[in-house]
Order: structure tokens, then C-alpha cells, then sequence
């Protein structure tokens, strides 16, 4: 689910380094690749948009941050094209996603 945003449901597929979110709006879903920087505080991702609603997005990056605790991955990310992470959760600007793990 999105944080501040729909209470419905998002879904976060992940698979080796390929990922694929699809929010409860048909048209908010993103494809793409990351790669971890683990030695960051907080934590970040990298994402690169392969595929997407929004075609101005395809082809760029997008910085987060995230987060995993009791089975929960938190993430926080600007939007693509945004050269620098958000500095925390909460940001402003910053879209924040809860994904339960299975």
C-alpha cells in the first residue's frame, strides 16, 4: 500500500535483479532493474524504468530508500529522473510504499 496515498493494495514482484510494482491504479505500474547499495544509511536502491504508464519515465532512474523489518519492506523514492534519494521516510515529495514479504 502506498503511505499517505490509497489504502489499496500494491504489489511489488521481485526476481534476481528484474522488478515489477503495479498499484491499485491500472496505470500507476513500473518495470525495471536495481541494484542495492547496502553500505548507505539509510539503505538505497537504484532503480532503472524499463517499462511504464508514464513513457517520459522509461529509461530513467529512480533513487530510494528502504528499509526491511518484521516482514515488512518499507520504501521511499523520488520521482524518476530525481538524481538524489530521499533523505528519510516521509520526505517531502517522496512516494512511500509498505509491501508485505511473502
Amino acid at each position: 500500500m502506498e503511505v499517505g496515498g490509497s489504502e489499496d493494495t500494491a504489489v511489488l514482484t521481485i526476481s534476481g535483479h528484474d522488478l515489477e510494482c503495479r498499484g491499485a491504479n491500472p496505470n500507476d505500474w513500473y518495470k525495471g532493474t536495481f541494484t542495492l547499495r547496502e553500505d548507505t544509511t539509510p539503505r538505497q536502491c537504484v532503480l532503472a524504468i524499463t517499462g511504464c504508464a508514464s513513457p517520459d519515465y522509461i529509461g530513467k532512474t529512480c533513487l530510494a530508500i528502504y528499509q526491511i523489518a518484521d516482514g515488512t519492506l518499507t520504501m521511499a523514492g523520488n520521482e524518476p529522473g530525481n538524481p538524489n534519494p530521499p533523505p528519510a521516510f516521509g520526505a517531502e515529495g517522496a512516494r512511500t510504499f509498505k509491501f508485505k514479504l511473502r
